[in-house]
């Protein structure tokens, strides 16, 4: 397995880009293993916005929030937990105490990098990061 913390040259040049437009913004991927089904769950419902979110979730802003790979078409976390073990049952995986059952990753910029961008430079923006995603992690990827 690759180390995640070793980016490949199309994601550090985002990075770069990032930090030359605006001189102190910033592009980065938050790594999360989840090692239990209530931690998937969670997970899910947090990203999905269909359970209780924590603190820090701004719930005015909740409607930009974006799926952008949505390959089990999960309408909460209990449903994601669900079509995830489902899908690990018709792949005969062996589920072990203390596995990594998924990998949550935020990717986002910095507030600043954002200001002034049109709707078609941040649609490209999520172009990037989408192809970066699906390079590292191919067929693997199901929610994004």
């Amino acid at each position: 397995m690759r180390n995640l913390g070793k980016f490949d040259a199309a994601y550090r040049n985002s990075v770069q880009n990032a930090v030359e437009r605006e001189g102190t913004s910033f592009v980065f991927i938050q790594p999360k293993k989840l090692k239990d089904r209530a931690k998937v769950t969670a997970a899910a419902s947090h990203n999905l916005r269909t359970g209780k979110t924590n603190h820090n979730v701004d719930s005015e802003k909740s409607h930009m929030n974006m799926v952008l790979v949505d390959t089990l078409q999960a309408k909460s976390g209990k449903d994601f937990r669900a079509k995830l073990e489902g899908l690990y049952a018709s792949k005969d995986a062996k589920i072990k105490a203390n596995n990594v059952l998924a990998m949550e990753f935020v990717l986002t910029a910095s507030p600043s990098y954002y200001e002034g961008m049109s709707q078609a430079d941040i649609a490209q923006w999520i172009e990037v990061q989408k192809e970066f995603v699906a390079k590292e992690f191919g067929d693997n990827l199901l929610l994004l």
